[in-house]
C-alpha cells in the first residue's frame, strides 16, 4: 500500500503529500508576493487619498483622488 503512494522526483522518492504540500506553498507564496507588490504599487494613491480625507473629510473627493493617482500610476508604468 505505502509503495503505491510513493512518487519518484528526480533521484529521491517522496510521498504525494510532500509534493502537493510544496506545490501548495509555492502557489500561496506567489499570491502573497503579488498582493504585497500591488499594495506597494498603490501606496502613493493611498497616501494622497489619506491626505485628502484628512483635509476635506469627503469620501467622494477621497475616492476621486485615489482613482486619479492610481490611473496615473498605471499609465506611467
Amino acid at each position: 500500500m505505502i509503495e503505491s503512494l510513493l512518487v519518484l522526483v528526480g533521484q529521491k522518492t517522496v510521498t504525494p503529500f510532500i509534493f502537493w504540500g510544496l506545490l501548495f506553498m509555492v502557489i500561496i507564496g506567489s499570491i502573497i508576493i503579488w498582493v504585497v507588490g500591488t499594495l506597494i504599487f498603490f501606496l502613493p494613491a493611498s497616501v494622497v487619498a489619506g491626505v485628502i480625507w484628512l483635509l476635506t473629510g469627503n469620501p467622494n473627493y477621497t475616492g476621486a483622488a485615489f482613482l486619479l493617482i492610481a490611473i496615473l500610476s498605471i499609465i506611467k508604468k
